[in-house]
């Protein structure tokens, strides 16, 4: 095992601890009102690619071909920043969201080699700094409700039929406009959208789109800039086909 991934291995459960520690120290009055919610699905190939170094052969992704996985389920202050690490002593219980598990693999698995306890981790993680934030609106008020709906809106809002409505289809060396991601998820929900890059190896690939909902989870503009800064490229974005190119 080598890379990133071992690196996440190692030190996260020691990053989790620290952030913990860093949450407990804050003052209770710390303001946790937000305005959005912010639901970002990545795409699995790029997200093999950067996290699973070494071992790209191995990713494990969804059963339906070009599926988009979620990425997280976000409160957000507009204009300000996200919502974290609302309640520090509530961790993901696995048994309130094992009879969603076989849905979930499919929808948010992280590509983790198929390792199901390591996707827990990863699962608890984006319950305790983001869901925990989200219980404050009743659809998402517990952990079964939060993953629910996280499946649910990947189900709904399917980035490959936005993608494919506006034939963009991945291409290991074709280089696209990072803004036709953004205009084609926008052409299908009437939405300004967000669109995310990890930059490996030199070349800049797609990671993922986030679309926001108001807190009656209507769809509404993203108050983020519709391309991040880590998508700008002179010669444009790849969407890549396959993690081992």
């Amino acid at each position: 095992m080598s890379g990133l991934l071992l690196v996440f291995l190692i030190i996260y459960p020691s990053l989790h601890q620290a952030f913990r520690i860093a949450v407990d120290k804050r003052s209770s009055q710390d303001d946790k009102h937000f305005d959005t919610v912010v639901f970002a699905q990545e795409w699995p190939v790029t997200v093999c690619k950067f996290w699973m170094e070494g071992l790209e052969d191995q990713c494990v992704y969804p059963k339906q071909k070009n599926r988009w996985t979620v990425h997280g389920i976000w409160p957000r202050k507009a204009g300000v920043d996200y919502v974290n690490f609302c309640n520090t002593g509530w961790n993901l219980n696995p048994e309130e969201i094992k009879s969603l598990e076989t849905n979930l693999l499919q929808a948010w698995s992280g590509q983790f080699l198929g390792n199901t306890a390591l996707t827990y981790v990863y699962w608890n993680h984006e319950w305790f700094k983001h869901g925990t934030c989200g219980v404050a609106l009743e659809p998402l008020n517990s952990q079964s409700k939060y993953f629910s709906k996280a499946i649910e809106w990947n189900e709904k809002y399917s980035i490959a039929d936005m993608l494919d409505a506006a034939n963009i289809l991945p291409d290991d060396t074709k280089e696209y406009n990072p803004e036709v991601f953004v205009n084609a998820v926008k052409a299908k929900t009437g939405k300004s959208a967000m669109m995310g890059c990890f930059l490996i190896e030199g070349v800049v690939y797609v990671q993922e789109l986030r679309i926001c909902f108001d807190k009656q989870f209507n769809l509404v503009d993203c108050d983020e800039p519709a391309v991040d800064k880590d998508c700008k490229s002179s010669k444009g974005v790849i969407f890549p086909a396959n993690a081992l190119v």
